[in-house]
């Protein structure tokens, strides 16, 4: 393959992905709004999904916000439903957060969405170009 090619091939690939995640990015604001929900307090949510639990500063710290700001953001998620503060087990003056059924339940809408849109555009692909995707998603060093 000539340099040309791998170089147009890179370029069809990043824009690809970036269409991709601005998709995923746009899905997420529509969960977000649609549940009236800050951007903060979203991405509680979906720092959440990642971890089984979470404590005060952990959160302050990823958000970059103060230990009051982080209180109001968890207090407001807990009204709606979508979060837990629990007492920790050995020091009673300590609590972690967690998604609650509820959160939990969201933001797996949220990634299902994503996940269904790209399921279709697989399906869109005929098998010589899934072939090249993998092979491109496989070979590009991005820079």
């Amino acid at each position: 393959m000539s340099q040309i090619n791998i170089n147009e091939n890179k370029n069809i690939l990043k824009n690809f992905i970036n269409q991709l995640h601005h998709l995923n990015t746009e899905i997420q604001n529509q969960y977000r709004l649609d549940n009236k929900l800050g951007e903060n307090e979203y991405r509680v949510l979906r720092y959440l999904s990642l971890v089984p639990q979470a404590s005060m500063t952990i959160l302050a710290n990823y958000l970059d916000v103060s230990m009051a700001r982080v209180s109001v953001i968890v207090d407001t998620l807990i009204s709606k439903g979508l979060i837990e503060r629990n007492v920790h087990g050995l020091d009673k003056r300590k609590f972690y957060i967690k998604l609650s059924i509820d959160g939990t339940r969201l933001i797996s809408q949220s990634k299902n969405e994503f996940n269904s849109v790209v399921k279709t555009v697989n399906q869109s692909l005929t098998q010589e170009e899934m072939e090249i995707l993998a092979h491109l998603v496989g070979k590009v060093k991005f820079n």
